[in-house]
């Protein structure tokens, strides 16, 4: 499988976590055996630079990178990001704990289409709008997130996530995504221990 290296430590990811906003969140200062890094699959989804009038493209005066651009669509919950291949580093990797996409090729493209049609519409640049390359270049890869578990007052098993790409906070659906995830990958865990015993 191939995986983005993440660009933020889990130094960093520590001091962000232990914000003031963070601390009244938790009650209390993350602790280092709370955080792990976990990778969650998106779909790549190549993007060129539109083409303008004259059917000429226009990227390298846009300042966008002659590698070009991706959208990253989460495959759990179809949320959709724009980056700048020149600063996205890739490795071959097998995560320990392996996600299975809910949202099909289909679904992802369909989410990307539509962040890159508001995109277009909201920029006041033609030469910086972008647009799927066609026929469509997709590919399912692993995300880094940190990801903080804690325990609410009710004993109730909760988590933050803090993208290790961008290092912004991810938002509540992925969250929820990732806990459903995490408890049908126990289930099965638990179900193939069983089914192991049982042989």
């Amino acid at each position: 499988m191939t995986a983005l290296v993440p660009a933020v430590s889990r130094d960093e990811a520590l001091r962000r976590l232990a914000r003031r906003g963070w601390r009244r969140l938790f009650a209390r200062a993350p602790r280092d055996e709370h955080l792990e890094l976990v990778y969650l699959p998106r779909y790549q989804i190549a993007l060129v630079p539109s083409v303008n009038e004259g059917g000429l493209r226009q990227g390298a005066a846009a300042g966008l990178s002659s590698s070009g651009c991706v959208a990253f669509v989460g495959a759990y919950e179809g949320d959709v990001g724009i980056f700048d291949l020149a600063g996205l580093t890739y490795l071959a990797a097998d995560p320990a704990e392996r996600f299975a996409p809910r949202l099909s090729t289909d679904e992802a493209l369909h989410f990307a289409r539509q962040r890159v049609q508001r995109a277009a519409l909201a920029s006041t640049r033609p030469h910086e709008r972008l647009t799927i390359v066609e026929p469509p270049r997709i590919e399912l890869v692993y995300y880094p997130y940190w990801a903080y578990y804690f325990r609410r007052c009710a004993g109730m098993l909760d988590a933050a996530l803090l993208d290790a790409v961008t290092g912004s906070r991810a938002g509540p659906q992925l969250t929820r995504a990732l806990l459903a995830a995490l408890a049908t990958n126990q289930g099965i865990a638990r179900a193939s221990a069983r089914d192991k015993s049982r042989g």
